[in-house]
């Protein structure tokens, strides 16, 4: 288990202390372990609603819009 993982167990279960939660939020910290694909389903539709289409052309530069190239090769997404 990743350090990060052992924060959002410890959250989780009650067990981290408000201010490391508090701290933790001020590093902008995801605590969903499943928002990375989400958000990078997201760039997918949009992408897709604009160009009918997932093929991302490999040298496409992410937009906050509607690219993220990186996702179309990888399966993620940038954090």
């Amino acid at each position: 288990m990743s350090w990060l993982d052992r924060q959002r167990y410890l959250k989780g279960a009650g067990l981290l202390a408000p201010v490391r939660v508090n701290e933790l939020d001020q590093l902008a910290m995801i605590w969903d372990k499943h928002a990375h694909w989400e958000r990078g389903f997201a760039y997918a539709r949009a992408w897709a609603g604009l160009h009918g289409h997932l093929a991302v052309p490999a040298a496409e530069k992410p937009t906050a819009t509607a690219s993220a190239p990186g996702w179309a090769a990888s399966g993620t997404t940038r954090s």
